[in-house]
């Protein structure tokens, strides 16, 4: 099922209908996002059991298409070291500016100020992943102190990416 709504209302209303059935017991959505706000509709949101899976995929092979064409939610003006194993053109250093309304990527031998793979720069891009929480996890290096918090910020998306159909 995929449910899309232009107000919050409009939103609530056929979920309020099914959620007040006294017939069901029990109702399952497979393929809700992420932040789904279903269970605040709930009287208990504790009784809401989330289950994550893996619906969505993304594999960046053109970087200087792919970077300046997506919206980002910070300015930036960073350089990234990029490996690619399986796609060498993507590798080496990519200097990333970002606004609120466009952006520009290009080659540059200017200093690295955070390294990563293509994988984890794919996840960042989706917007449900962020640079920090790579970094943490040692998927990310921060070489120039403030280069992290800068980039996953411009990153950063209001809500994760999510895919409702099966492909």
């Amino acid at each position: 099922m995929t449910l899309g709504a232009e107000t919050p209302q409009a939103y609530a209303a056929p979920w309020r209908y099914l959620l007040d059935l006294d017939l069901a017991a029990e109702v399952v959505w497979p393929k809700a996002a992420a932040d789904e706000p279903i269970g605040r509709l709930l009287a208990d949101p504790r009784a809401a059991r989330q289950q994550h899976s893996d619906g969505l995929w993304l594999r960046l092979i053109d970087l200087e298409s792919a970077l300046p064409a997506r919206r980002y939610g910070a300015g930036a003006d960073v350089v990234l070291e990029i490996t690619d194993g399986f796609r060498p053109w993507n590798a080496g250093r990519w200097r990333l500016r970002t606004s609120l309304s466009d952006a520009s990527v290009s080659r540059t031998q200017e200093p690295a100020q955070l390294a990563l793979d293509t994988a984890d720069l794919a996840a960042a891009y989706l917007g449900g992943t962020t640079l920090t929480s790579l970094a943490a996890a040692g998927r990310v290096r921060e070489l120039v102190p403030g280069a992290l918090s800068t980039a996953s910020r411009a990153f950063a998306t209001d809500r994760p990416p999510s895919c409702p159909d099966a492909f």
